[in-house]
C-alpha cells in the first residue's frame, strides 16, 4: 500500500487534496480501532476515552499535513521517536556502549526534510537520495535491499527465554498490569508465542514485550509511599 510521500510524489498537491476529499468520507465508514488498542483494558479504554481519542489525533494530523515535508516532520518529532532514544539509551548503558546516531545530525535531518519527495521514494524505493549516493561504495545487495532486519524473530526468542515471567503474569489475573492491559489479549498472545509459527507467532510479540514491561513497572512502584495509578492519571 502506497504511504502518504509516495501519493503526493505521484499526484502532487492538488491532485492529492482532491483525491483525498473523495476517499476520506468512504474511509472513514470503515475506521477501526488499531489492535493495539484491543490490548487495553476495556474498562481502563473506556474510561480514558482512547479510542475516541485516537480517531481525534488521526483527524487533526490529516489537517497539519498540506505536504510531504509536513509528514516527514511530523515523524522525526513525534513521541516515538523520544521513546526510542530513551529504550537505546538505556541499553547502551547497561551494556556500558556509547551510542552514535549518525542519521540523527542536526544538518542530516535538515537537508533531508528539504528534499522533494521524489528525491525519497522512487521507482518504488525508500531513501532514494542516499542509495543513489552510495552508487560503488556499498554492495548493490545492500544498497538495494528493500528493508532492514526483521527484528521480530530475536524478540520472540527473547521472549520465550523468560517463557516462565510470561506464565506467572498471565497467571496472576488480579496483578495491577491488568487494570490497563486486557487479560484475554495478554493470555492469547502468550499461547500463540509459544505454539504458533511465523507471523502468528510474532504478531503479538510487541504488545506482550509491553505488557512485560508495565507489569515489571508496576510492581517496582510498591512500596509504603506507592499507590495504585488511576485511569485518569495515567492518560493524563
Amino acid at each position: 500500500m502506497e504511504n502518504f510521500g509516495s501519493l503526493f510524489a505521484r499526484y502532487g498537491k492538488g491532485n492529492f487534496a482532491r483525491l483525498w476529499r473523495r476517499l476520506h468520507p468512504i474511509l472513514r465508514r470503515r475506521e477501526k480501532p488499531p489492535s493495539e488498542i484491543l490490548w487495553l483494558a476495556r474498562q481502563w479504554r473506556e474510561d480514558a476515552s482512547v479510542e475516541a481519542r485516537h480517531f481525534q489525533l488521526m483527524s487533526e494530523a490529516q489537517g497539519r499535513f498540506g505536504s510531504e515535508r509536513d509528514h516527514h516532520e511530523a515523524a522525526v518529532s513525534g513521541p516515538f521517536q523520544a521513546y526510542a532514544f530513551e529504550v537505546y539509551g538505556r541499553l547502551f548503558r547497561a551494556y556500558g556502549l556509547s551510542p552514535h546516531f549518525p542519521f540523527w545530525d542536526q544538518d542530516v535531518l535538515e537537508m533531508s526534510i528539504r528534499l522533494p519527495a521524489h528525491h525519497k521514494l522512487h521507482s518504488g524505493r525508500t531513501r532514494a537520495a542516499l542509495r543513489d549516493a552510495m552508487a560503488g561504495a556499498l554492495p548493490e545487495s545492500v544498497r538495494l535491499r528493500s528493508d532492514k532486519l526483521d527484528f521480530s524473530g530475536h524478540l520472540v526468542r527473547g521472549l520465550l527465554r523468560d517463557e516462565s515471567i510470561l506464565l506467572d503474569i498471565a497467571a496472576d489475573r488480579g496483578s495491577e498490569c491488568f487494570t490497563y492491559v486486557d487479560h484475554s489479549a495478554f493470555a492469547s498472545g502468550v499461547h500463540d508465542l509459544r505454539f504458533q509459527d511465523g507471523p502468528s507467532q510474532a504478531r503479538p510479540a510487541n504488545g506482550i514485550l509491553s505488557a512485560v514491561a508495565l507489569d515489571m513497572w508496576l510492581r517496582s512502584r510498591r512500596g509504603p509511599h506507592a499507590g495504585a495509578l488511576s485511569p485518569l492519571e495515567i492518560s493524563a
